[in-house]
């Protein structure tokens, strides 16, 4: 990978969480596993206001209560600072700077590790969507950008970092192929040589270079078998250049109301419709951070208001999405041609 690639990667890849933001990440999973929060407010129909402020109140005490736990002398002094003389509107709107921090790190972490958080990070968007709704009332915004590797480094004046020319080596697969050094030696060379001598800018550095390399191999792990795949496809099954594995498994057509099939496809047909299948999903996988990005901004837009629909499977919040919309025709599209 070029510099240039990892340079555009850099905006969308999350920053791994710092040991005290790992703290308030299972903080909030904490509160999250414990609220009731969508089982009392998707049900209600009068008085939503009302009841979603009630609710987004007894999380936000919860959270309030196990910072105080956790952490003893910052959780007392964000309570006095926040609370004392106001009343508790006043006090939650000052901490809703806390909030929108923890929530952060909740999205932020879920994205690195989409088999964690199944419930929570659910739970956590429709409050979220509740929250931004009623921002004008509640005079609380709970919502910030994520933490890219881009926003660190253009921080703490580090951007000339993603030029490096022995970076795109450490996101290489195991070592730094393109030298004799193991990766966590190439890293601590790299961090070091843009500290400036100073150990917390040395610290960012290598927390950034390793960001990229969990993004990297989250991207590759997930790509490359699907690429794996579609050459197994093309291997095998072809219809005119594939290898005849037997006749009795060599046809994948399918047949209406066979085996729960729902449709009627030829080897050749099934075969296309496979392969753009598994394309569609290769393009996905490989820009999913950006796609990941677009869905939580179309779902968290303030301007435009949800619908409460009992779409089958229960009542959920519906919105149209015109960002993600607009990524998924590229990638359908990349995928046709």
């Amino acid at each position: 990978m070029t510099n240039n690639a990892i340079q555009l990667l850099a905006t969308s890849i999350p920053v791994r969480l710092t040991a005290e933001e790992r703290s308030l990440q299972k903080l909030l999973c904490s509160a999250l596993d414990v609220s009731e929060y969508t089982n009392r407010v998707d049900e209600v129909y009068r008085n939503r206001a009302g009841v979603i402020r009630e609710c987004l109140y007894d999380l936000y005490k919860t959270i309030l209560g196990l910072n105080i736990n956790a952490s003893k002398e910052h959780g007392k002094r964000l309570l006095l600072q926040s609370f004392e003389g106001r009343t508790e509107e006043e006090g939650m709107s000052q901490c809703s700077n806390f909030f929108a921090h923890l929530f952060e790190i909740g999205r932020r972490y879920k994205r690195m590790n989409p088999d964690k958080m199944r419930s929570e990070y659910g739970k956590l968007i429709s409050l979220m969507q509740d929250a931004v709704q009623l921002k004008p009332t509640l005079q609380m915004d709970i919502h910030k950008p994520i933490v890219s590797v881009y926003d660190i480094l253009n921080k703490n004046q580090l951007l000339e970092l993603l030029n490096d020319e022995d970076l795109p080596a450490v996101t290489s697969q195991l070592t730094a192929c393109s030298t004799d050094k193991p990766k966590s030696e190439l890293i601590s060379e790299i961090s070091e040589k843009y500290s400036g001598g100073d150990p917390a800018r040395r610290e960012i550095a290598e927390l950034c270079i390793r960001s990229l390399d969990d993004g990297q191999c989250f991207l590759r792990d997930n790509a490359e078998s699907l690429t794996a795949l579609i050459g197994w496809l093309k291997y095998y099954f072809h219809p005119t250049d594939g290898v005849q594995i037997s006749k009795k498994y060599g046809d994948i057509g399918i047949s209406y109301g066979r085996e729960g099939s729902k449709l009627s496809h030829s080897h050749s047909q099934h075969f296309y419709y496979v392969l753009e299948s598994l394309t569609l999903w290769q393009c996905i996988m490989s820009d999913v951070f950006n796609l990941w990005s677009a869905a939580e901004e179309d779902m968290l837009d303030e301007r435009v208001a949800y619908r409460m629909r009992n779409t089958g499977q229960g009542v959920h919040r519906l919105k149209s999405a015109p960002r993600t919309g607009q990524v998924m025709r590229s990638h359908i599209g990349n995928a046709q041609s």
